[in-house]
């Protein structure tokens, strides 16, 4: 803990009269010994702390203490992660290097993008990653979590922000495995924005990827429910004849694929109180998730707008044309 909260007061004080951001006669942690001893580590630690103070500088006190709060996870779990491998054991040191150069160069990318503006409201992005080692067992569990957050203060500020947190996670620690979770912020029309969440998982024999995506409505400070897209519970019956059409036609055409692969309709079987779980665009919205990972890439289907037409409220269509016209 003391060596981590060195390397953060380092951060904050860039001395260019060391190799590194910090005193390298005082360097305790395989952290800081490796960037003592690699020329490109040091010169990107260097690097780091400036953008990691720039970044700090540009926000409010309290955003500013988020964003340290933040660097503190990615610290603590850049510090373990880059030194082991898959296996938990000790990493060999080129790899441990290269993995700390990667990391580094992302972080700079990050904490560069602080300050953008999304609908009026500086950005940041928030870091809250972990890991769990255990070498009698051979595994490491990682998790990685990184959303936007606003700065501001302000009761609308701290819905967004509780909006843009939600995450959930698996969190499936009693084997090795790992999870990521990347959330972008788009001003997407005048009232909604569009949060999309890209999640990795390596839990088991397959790798998983999704992507899902939910909508805040900036006049009513809240997520997007279907009530507020839909006028009725019809669109269900709509949607999964759309699905079922394009798995016919796609059976069809792909001759080796057998329509007993398809999964169900449940992700349309929602209250009109839930919040709204599709990616949308112009065309539609996507879905995806009726196959198993086996014939993942002929997954997901776009439902077009023309076919709600009829169930859309007044409000909805009012964005949707805001969209297509964008």
């Amino acid at each position: 803990m003391k060596s981590i909260i060195f390397l953060l007061f380092a951060l904050s004080v860039a001395s260019s009269s060391q190799a590194a951001s910090f005193d390298c006669v005082k360097a305790v942690t395989k952290m800081e010994k490796a960037i003592c001893a690699s020329p490109e580590l040091s010169r990107l630690d260097e690097v780091l702390a400036a953008s990691y103070k720039s970044a700090k500088n540009r926000l409010s006190s309290q955003s500013g203490s988020m964003l340290m709060k933040g660097q503190v996870s990615w610290l603590r779990y850049t510090a373990s992660y880059c030194f082991v491998d898959y296996d938990a054991m000790p990493a060999l040191p080129a790899n441990a290097n290269k993995c700390l150069i990667d990391t580094f160069g992302l972080r700079i990318e990050q904490l560069n993008a602080t300050g953008g503006i999304v609908a009026g409201y500086k950005t940041y992005l928030m870091i809250d990653d972990s890991i769990k080692i255990v070498p009698t067992e051979k595994f490491i569990y990682t998790v990685e979590r990184s959303y936007p957050q606003v700065d501001s203060e302000s009761e609308k500020g701290t819905r967004l922000n509780k909006f843009l947190a939600e995450i959930e996670v698996v969190m499936a620690d009693d084997s090795r495995g790992s999870e990521s979770y990347s959330v972008s912020l788009k001003h997407l029309t005048a009232d909604w924005l569009v949060k999309e969440l890209h999640a990795d998982h390596m839990i088991g024999a397959y790798p998983q990827t999704t992507n899902s995506c939910s909508i805040y409505s900036l006049e009513f400070s809240r997520a997007v429910r279907y009530g507020d897209i839909f006028m009725n519970r019809s669109w269900q019956t709509i949607a999964k004849t759309a699905v079922s059409n394009h798995f016919k036609a796609l059976a069809r055409k792909e001759k080796d694929f057998p329509l007993e692969m398809l999964g169900g309709y449940e992700q349309f079987e929602v209250s009109m109180e839930k919040d709204f779980q599709f990616c949308l665009s112009s065309k539609g919205i996507f879905v995806e998730g009726f196959l198993p990972h086996v014939v993942q890439a002929l997954d997901g289907v776009t439902i077009g707008w023309d076919m709600f037409k009829h169930v859309l409220t007044p409000s909805a269509l009012k964005q949707i044309s805001q969209i297509s016209s964008n």
